[in-house]
């Protein structure tokens, strides 16, 4: 007998919760219409029961959470009840709020992506209810809000935590003080939802971006458009949400997965779920450990070996790898003509054998330095699509050009038809995929560690790897027939660098929507997403990227590390502690700069500053 049966939905006996499952899909809809939805002791039990149950159940790929009717999708606790059961019994609201936390974590802990399907207000905990959940969609009469300062109470249930992480500090902070309404427009502006869908309809027709007065008027049920006509009855225009089911099937395209995929499509979303994904990218940064990178089986005389071929890497850049055969034979040549011709001898053979060795190697990608822009470009024809022998390439272009003399940035950007169409997907099959995915997330990682700023060149598409490689750039610049996306859920697999990268840039709900579906973004979407830093028109892309690059390159080289360093000092870390951080490198490291003192020196003087250190 199996510990965990699946069960009908009917099987629970909920009253004040409807539950269903059909194709995959779980619905779980707070039934309590003449309370606008408002959550009970006994709703919040259920609730949690209905998510846990959604969640142990194996033929269920994806979870719904809404409303019941169109005025309200849920307004948080039912205040009387909280006057007739807690107001005077502290310690039973204590208990209470157990019940909520449970009912929240029940959401988080699903294992499967959850959509809120807003259809009406999301207040207080209603909006903290929908933070939960991994995706939104919301009607365009719906609107989101917290009340909490208002009543004389405090949003302690999520918003004061995911806030910050959807919105930034400043607009979670606007939310939480001033209680006003986020109306889907500006709701989907900041992050807090992933759709907007029209539904307010006229003479049995949507009204697509229906106006403010219109949604007011067609939730009395007396919109029109102008007057009506003398005998006849005014046109109305009524909330309707069949729209939601339309925008709700889209989402759910990438979570229905068959049952052989769900697992991969849970690991994708365990990992959008992990801290790490949240706090930064430390992970990412971290070196592969050395049992992984290879060599931990073998022998102790080919350990030394690796050892002294690390030593050598340094000073003769062609071999890059431990275990490289080339190296490796070229150090047992250093060891025979050691013993015939002497040491100082075999040194100087060896070095010449490696610098030969090295100079045919880079075959897909290009360095050009020039005016202080270290130029990295991807040229494999047609699409830049990505093996391991070309991230080692690039790996080790991006190293060694960041540490010319005289460079202030990198720009990577990609030749021919595109910046870069991802990962060679022969390459992901059983025998070499953790060669494929350890060689990728080493460049990712240097990237992510070059003291100068680097910054993406995207054009055309930068799909898949393409697009983890221009996240973990400080800047990206777009040409305006970009499209971004992270496939990688279709082909039943996720990509654990965008899964890392993408929430701390976009927020969490848009990083689900991202990398659930698998659907691809237009320039102008990136922009307004934050994606990309720029957009320029594709004609005047190349020019347009010169002039970007001209604006820092025209100022301090060693100011420009330091102020990157400063900003990424503080990403995981309190804001009090990130400007004792910014502190420590302007007072230590900025001030010591000559540079430092001539920029302030120019600005009195009314002059152009000339920099000592480039």
């Amino acid at each position: 007998m199996r510990q965990f049966e699946s069960r009908p939905a009917a099987a629970l006996a909920l009253t004040e919760v409807r539950y269903a499952k059909e194709r995959s899909v779980a619905t779980i809809t707070i039934d309590r219409p003449a309370n606008f939805n408002a959550y009970s002791t006994a709703a919040l039990r259920e609730l949690a029961a209905a998510f846990h149950d959604a969640a142990y159940d194996d033929a269920v790929g994806v979870i719904v959470l809404t409303g019941a009717g169109t005025k309200a999708f849920c307004t948080g606790g039912d205040v009387k009840e909280y006057q007739a059961s807690y107001t005077a019994r502290p310690r039973d609201y204590w208990k209470y709020m157990g019940l909520f936390a449970a009912y929240i974590e029940s959401i988080l802990n699903a294992g499967k992506p959850v959509i809120a399907r807003i259809n009406g207000m999301a207040v207080g905990g209603g909006n903290e209810s929908q933070l939960a959940c991994d995706l939104a969609v919301i009607a365009e009469h719906a609107w989101l809000g917290q009340v909490g300062t208002r009543v004389g109470s405090v949003a302690a249930g999520g918003a004061t935590q995911w806030l910050p992480i959807h919105v930034g500090d400043r607009r979670a902070r606007e939310m939480l003080l001033l209680n006003e309404r986020i109306l889907p427009a500006q709701a989907l502006q900041w992050g807090l939802v992933n759709r907007v869908v029209p539904s307010v309809t006229k003479d049995g027709a949507f009204l697509t971006g229906a106006t403010p007065e219109q949604i007011d008027l067609a939730q009395k049920g007396q919109a029109r458009r102008g007057g009506a006509a003398p005998g006849r009855p005014p046109a109305r225009a009524v909330p309707r949400v069949p729209a939601l089911h339309e925008a709700e099937h889209e989402l759910l395209e990438g979570p229905r997965l068959a049952p052989d995929d769900r697992p991969r499509a849970r690991m994708a979303h365990a990992a959008l779920r992990e801290p790490g994904a949240m706090g930064g990218n430390a992970r990412l940064r971290r070196e592969t450990p050395g049992e992984v990178r290879g060599g931990a089986t073998q022998g102790r005389h080919r350990r030394i070996e690796r050892v002294r071929l690390g030593r050598l890497r340094a000073r003769l850049p062609g071999v890059r790898r431990a275990g490289d055969p080339r190296g490796l034979h070229l150090l047992r040549r250093l060891r025979r003509e050691a013993r015939r011709c002497g040491r100082r001898r075999a040194r100087q053979g060896a070095r010449r054998a490696m610098t030969a060795a090295a100079a045919p190697t880079s075959t897909f990608v290009r360095v050009a330095i020039a005016g202080g822009v270290a130029r990295v470009i991807l040229d494999r024809p047609h699409v830049n699509v990505l093996t391991i022998a070309m991230l080692e390439e690039l790996d080790a272009a991006l190293a060694t050009a960041a540490r010319e003399p005289g460079v202030k940035l990198v720009l990577l950007a990609g030749a021919g038809k595109c910046f870069c169409a991802g990962v060679d997907v022969a390459e992901h099959g059983p025998t070499k995929v953790h060669q494929m995915l350890t060689t990728f997330h080493h460049a990712i990682r240097t990237l992510l560690s070059l003291e100068v700023p680097v910054i993406a060149a995207v054009h055309s598409a930068a799909l898949g790897g393409g697009m983890e490689l221009a996240l973990a750039c400080d800047l990206v610049l777009a040409a305006d027939d970009l499209r971004m996306g992270q496939p990688e859920i279709g082909l039943g697999v996720f990509p654990p660098a965008a899964a890392a990268i993408l929430p701390r840039l976009i927020g969490r709900q848009r990083a689900m929507d991202l990398i659930l579906t698998g659907r691809t973004v237009t320039a102008a979407e990136a922009l307004s997403r934050g994606l990309v830093s720029a957009v320029f028109p594709a004609g005047e892309f190349a020019h347009r990227v010169h002039e970007y690059t001209a604006q820092l390159t025209a100022l301090s080289g060693p100011v420009l590390k330091l102020a990157k360093r400063a900003v990424l000092a503080g990403l995981e870390v309190p804001p009090g502690e990130a400007i004792a951080r910014a502190e420590r490198i302007y007072l230590d490291d900025l001030m010591q700069l000559p540079d430092a003192h001539e920029g302030i020196a120019a600005w009195v003087a009314k002059r152009p500053p000339v920099w000592a250190e480039g």
